[in-house]
């Protein structure tokens, strides 16, 4: 049996040039499965005209939409390739998060910009985000909570990276500091007001355990 001819990437330039006689091509077939005379029929070219003008109209919306998706393989297969070793070697996968992710914090990139992190491969500013929090999430299943915090409060602040670290904070016992974090980050409460009822909680709580 032979092995699969492997795929060769174009480059953009060349599939932007080729788009067009692409489009003519689907306006085509959505031709002769619209009209029963297919190409013979009177209004089949005005409409094949109008489909490929269209087709190549969304050029604009379809290339990012693509580059988006490639994108987002690369980072499910970055994920995928960590998550292999949780069952078996934990600290393994841990080392690989914590050296990509603490890496690309120290870059500071900046949006649309992608740096080469060898053997894994391209990151840019969304995959820090992403492997930011898979970091977070296998640092508090191992139970470093100190570490978990850390990460969380290296991300952009919002209510979600407040929670979290409040949930580091509860766990190591230390809820002085994790009401003093939620005081002062009240400003980026969501419209639940989440931030908000979490304070309130935590202070009657720790009211109640001084009475």
């Amino acid at each position: 049996m032979s092995a699969d001819k492997p795929r060769i990437r174009q480059p953009l330039w060349r599939l932007l040039l080729r788009f067009p006689a692409r489009a003519w091509s689907m306006s085509g077939t959505m031709v002769e499965a619209t009209f029963r005379r297919g190409p013979k029929d009177p209004w089949a070219l005005p409409v094949r005209i109008l489909m490929t003008i269209l087709l190549i109209l969304t050029l604009p919306i379809l290339v990012p939409l693509a580059r988006l998706k490639l994108l987002q393989r690369r980072r499910r297969r970055f994920e995928a390739h960590v998550e292999q070793y949780w069952k078996t070697e934990p600290h393994r996968g841990l080392a690989i998060l914590r050296d990509v992710y603490w890496r690309l914090q120290k870059m500071q990139l900046e949006p649309g910009r992608r740096v080469e992190i060898p053997p894994h491969g391209r990151f840019g500013l969304f995959d820090q985000v992403d492997v930011g929090l898979q970091l977070y999430g296998w640092e508090k299943a191992l139970g470093n909570f100190d570490e978990a915090l850390a990460v969380m409060a290296s991300l952009t602040p919002s209510h979600i990276s407040v929670m979290r670290q409040v949930d580091c904070l509860l766990a190591m016992h230390r809820e002085a500091e994790a009401i003093a974090l939620l005081e002062r980050s009240l400003h980026l409460d969501n419209w639940k007001h989440e931030l908000a009822a979490r304070l309130a909680a935590l202070a009657g709580s720790s009211r109640r355990g001084f009475n």
